[in-house]
């Protein structure tokens, strides 16, 4: 069996090397000439553990990459996985959707499969996937082929382990269609989860994502919260939870970016009135400002100090927007406000990341630089993400490189605020007065 899978990205690449890797034959297009270029050179542009070997493993022998769908009649089943971003008004851009679409139109055939994986406004599989691929070829969803929402459900840094191990949700314009995408999905997990409808289906993943960023933006406001009592929230959120089965309150953090969480809100969202839903417009709205809280605490530091941002050396610490489990995705990443911020009012900047290419910290706004080279003569540090490698920071020997005084801000509770404070340093903390 042919699968052809349309987007590269963290979706569709970590789906493409695992249908490849339990016995199908996948094709990736991806209108990227670069992205594909290297892809066929074995090399991936997205950081995730083991992908690279199941890519080379599988390379040319059950996988292969075009930029374009290929003449291949033997194609059997359809994977759309291309991204859904928002705009400006916060509104979803279905243009990749809609023009992948409408490239499978032009290849699809009776008893086809049709899988939509991307994230999706409740009700795009029926109004737009059915009605485009029915405009331009005739074929009815259901009767001439069969159609599936089949949501990606994965985190980076842990997607090819959990592709294998979460339950997949399927809901499919009728009962057959759901089988045939159970026959695929039925060999990379366990368990398949049947909806009644395409509509129930979508709406999954937005719950997932929603409920995570509401919950996030709680563990926010409980740590600007701390933070104006004098508490460390990270001690108190961590007693609060512990052995204790009806909390898992989240702890706050310098930012919620990514691909998904800051944009999947708005696109649960769009179908409603304004008025409607107000906590997760408000979550939305916490989340979007802890940059920025990060920014402001950078300024108090240096009041206390009595020093000017405008010529200090900053070293940032994390530019993926997570750091656990590490990513080197810096979609909405924190230090695109930070470097914006700071960069405006003078500041120098260094960045360093152990998984973020140079070149991406650069077009950030960051000179790259090591941890050591960064903190030399430098100002101020900022942790800006949870990688584990700051965790290992020996602040002792760091502070002997850095100038007196010098401020260290910690934007998710990793560092020792008493062991900053005994070793004369200035400090500031998201979530820790």
């Amino acid at each position: 069996m042919t699968i052809c899978i349309l987007g590269t990205g963290y979706v569709g690449l970590t789906l493409g090397v695992t249908l490849a890797d339990v016995g199908f034959n996948v094709i990736g297009v991806d209108i990227k000439p670069d992205v594909v270029e290297a892809l066929n050179r074995g090399i991936p542009r997205i950081v995730e553990p083991h992908l690279e070997f199941l890519l080379r493993k599988h390379l040319r022998k059950r996988l292969w990459f075009y930029t374009e769908i290929p003449e291949n009649d033997d194609i059997d089943a359809y994977i759309i996985a291309v991204p859904t971003p928002i705009d400006d008004r916060k509104m979803p851009i279905n243009d990749y959707i809609i023009n992948s679409i409408t490239d499978v139109a032009k290849h699809l055939k009776k008893g086809d499969l049709v899988v939509l994986r991307s994230t999706v406004t409740v009700g795009t599989t029926r109004k737009i996937t059915a009605r485009v691929i029915e405009d331009r070829t005739g074929l009815v969803a259901g009767q001439d082929y069969a159609l599936v929402f089949a949501p990606e459900r994965t985190a980076e840094g842990v997607a090819l382990k959990e592709l294998r191990a979460l339950p997949q949700i399927i809901g499919g314009i009728d009962e057959e269609s759901i089988n045939r995408a159970a026959s695929i999905f039925g060999k990379v997990t366990n368990t398949i989860i049947r909806l009644s409808s395409l509509e129930a289906a979508e709406i999954i993943k937005l719950f997932d994502n929603v409920y995570r960023d509401v919950s996030i933006a709680l563990g926010n406001q409980f740590g600007l919260a701390c933070e104006k009592l004098g508490l460390d929230a990270y001690e108190v959120i961590n007693a609060a939870n512990m052995n204790y089965g009806r909390n898992k309150i989240m702890y706050p953090g310098s930012n919620v970016g990514g691909g998904c969480l800051p944009k999947d809100p708005y696109i649960f969202l769009y179908p409603f009135e304004d008025a409607d839903f107000p906590l997760i417009r408000l979550a939305r709205k916490i989340n979007e400002s802890m940059p920025m809280h990060v920014v402001e605490l950078i300024r108090d530091a240096f009041k206390e100090m009595h020093e000017e941002i405008k010529g200090a050396k900053i070293l940032l610490l994390g530019f993926g927007f997570k750091g656990e489990p590490e990513t080197g995705d810096t979609r909405l990443t924190a230090a695109i406000d930070v470097c914006r911020e700071l960069g405006a009012e003078g500041a120098i900047l260094y960045g360093s990341d152990p998984v973020v290419v140079d070149e991406e910290i650069k077009r950030i706004g960051a000179i790259p630089c090591s941890m050591e080279e960064g903190c030399r003569d430098a100002d101020c540090i900022v942790v800006l993400n949870n990688h584990k490698a700051w965790s290992e920071i020996n602040l002792e020997e760091l502070s002997q490189v850095m100038k007196n005084p010098a401020a260290v801000i910690d934007g998710w509770g990793i560092l020792g605020k008493s062991e900053v404070k005994n070793l004369g340093m200035i400090f500031r903390g998201v979530g820790n007065g």
